[in-house]
């Protein structure tokens, strides 16, 4: 709890302020004058944590922007095409390592795996590149918008 004359913490049992010295005689926290901790700081929610900027109406789409290039789709295509190619490099790889066991080739099967792996990373990092590319250009436009 905290004095309600200095604001100092303080055990809620004791008789007198540590830091001003205000004495409290009663039993209860109202009684005595103490008030309750302070709510915790929370940071302001910021657009990264899915929050609509001030001027985006509320649903999140603006037909405008869209037609007018202004907001991307893109990003939102890529996150979609992840998924489908994933599949698609998981799928080839297993083609792979079963098409080198039926034809006798223990090679082609860790060729398989390995290829899918890599694969996998390689494809990865390329979308990421192709957001971070979008997102560059998110940001520099706000940029540009804040020093207009």
């Amino acid at each position: 709890m905290y004095c309600s004359a200095c604001g100092a913490a303080m055990d809620k049992n004791a008789a007198s302020c540590p830091d001003c010295g205000k004495t409290y005689s009663h039993d209860t926290n109202e009684e005595r004058g103490l008030m309750p901790p302070p709510p915790p700081l929370t940071p302001p929610p910021y657009r990264s944590q899915g929050m609509p900027s001030p001027n985006q109406p509320l649903g999140g789409f603006d037909i405008k922007k869209f037609l007018s290039f202004e907001t991307m789709i893109t990003p939102m295509i890529i996150k979609v095409i992840y998924v489908a190619g994933s599949v698609i490099i998981v799928l080839i790889a297993l083609i792979a390592m079963f098409g080198g066991i039926a034809g006798g080739s223990f090679g082609a099967f860790f060729g398989g795996i390995f290829g899918g792996a890599v694969g996998l990373v390689a494809y990865r990092v390329y979308l990421e590149i192709l957001i971070l590319l979008f997102n560059i250009y998110r940001e520099l436009k706000e940029v540009n918008k804040n020093t207009k």
